[in-house]
């Protein structure tokens, strides 16, 4: 949450604050992640929220980073709008395994 509204082109830096903590949390030995998600709340309180679940779920800060743009360009915000919270997450954690990441066909 900010102290104070800000427009869309304004948050490039704080999503990758948010992008570099969040990946800086993960365990890499831990549950893999399959869903991103992003989320911003508007000065009046309207909630604009996309998630993405990728075939294969994202190994580096660059495959989050990617999917969090292509996120917020499918967002398609009004210019005017002015953001008192923006936020990045992962969901439906998933054990590692050792079993492959495709299954066999036959």
């Amino acid at each position: 949450t900010f102290q104070d509204d800000r427009p869309i082109e304004d948050l490039g830096s704080v999503f990758e604050h948010l992008i570099e903590k969040l990946w800086g949390q993960l365990d890499p030995q831990g549950r893999q992640p399959q869903t991103i998600f992003i989320k911003l709340k508007t000065h009046d309180f309207r909630n604009f929220t996309r998630s993405h679940t990728p075939a294969m779920p994202p190994n580096a800060i660059e495959d989050l980073r990617a999917a969090i743009e292509t996120l917020l360009r499918h967002l398609d915000l009004p210019g005017e709008n002015r953001y008192r919270l923006a936020g990045v997450g992962l969901s439906n954690f998933r054990d590692r395994s050792n079993e492959p990441e495709q299954p066999e066909l036959f």
